[in-house]
């Protein structure tokens, strides 16, 4: 699934290709992936033209002239395209018709969905300044029997960390991802905190670094331990993997279990 990093390089890449452009016609192959018809939402954005593409938690958000906001959410395995040949892409969930290309929202597994003028939720999204250390440091004592890992990945406390994520920024921590959130000391807190905001900031850098126009899939070959192909950490630990919090997790010795 795109985390954090991989949506935010998507959204800097398609609002530089397609900010300005207008909607001639809003295309809707999966009318049960979204909040409204195809009727109401051409109604509201034929004409319309894109001013920005923003990132929030784990959805792009297309935002318009006439103020109308579309919520992307890509699930498992989807994807954007951007084409004149409408026919080359497979699996279309959407496609925003516009001046001179269309706009494809594409998923194999049938899961993606886009909301007109969606809510957005109270929880603060990772690179947000709503998510401040009080607020990281008071939901460990809040959820303090919580799992790290199950914290982490949880979008009602954080917005936009994953499965892969959480395990490089437990990792650049060196705290176990079995560690009861409770019981944390605040330095090693802190230490985490830290490195929620430098693993996903370092991690867009490296995506476009690697792929500058990327739009769709994802990027790990940077990543240090949640990788398949890695045997050890780059301190020479063995990566070890482990269900956790009901996801395959990579972890290694050189990370302290507070439990």
């Amino acid at each position: 699934m795109p985390e954090l990093p991989d949506l935010e390089a998507y959204s800097k890449n398609l609002e530089k290709r397609l900010s300005g452009k207008e909607v001639k016609e809003v295309l809707v192959f999966k009318p049960g992936k979204s909040n409204v018809s195809k009727k109401e939402i051409n109604e509201a954005l034929v004409g319309a033209k894109i001013s920005a593409f923003k990132r929030d938690g784990k959805e792009i958000m297309i935002l318009f002239d006439n103020s109308r906001v579309v919520g992307i959410h890509l699930m498992l395995e989807g994807g954007f395209e951007i084409t004149t040949d409408i026919n080359l892409v497979n699996f279309k969930m959407f496609a925003f018709c516009l001046d001179d290309v269309f706009l494809i929202i594409y998923d194999p597994r049938g899961w993606a969905k886009i909301e007109l003028d969606p809510n957005i939720p109270k929880s603060p999204d990772a690179l947000s300044s709503d998510f401040s250390l009080e607020y990281f440091l008071d939901k460990l004592k809040e959820k303090k029997l919580k799992n790290i890992k199950a914290l982490l990945i949880d979008q009602s406390i954080i917005r936009g960390i994953g499965n892969a994520y959480a395990d490089e920024i437990l990792w650049k921590a060196r705290i176990s991802p079995e560690s009861k959130a409770g019981l944390i000391p605040r330095d090693a807190a802190i230490r985490l905190y830290n490195s929620i905001k430098t693993v996903l900031t370092k991690s867009i850098d490296e995506i476009l670094k690697i792929k500058p126009d990327v739009i769709n899939g994802e990027i790990r070959s940077f990543m240090r331990v949640h990788r398949k192909d890695r045997k050890e950490s780059p301190n020479g630990y063995p990566i070890l993997t482990k269900k956790i919090a009901s996801k395959t997790t990579y972890f290694t010795e050189e990370q302290e279990i507070f439990s």
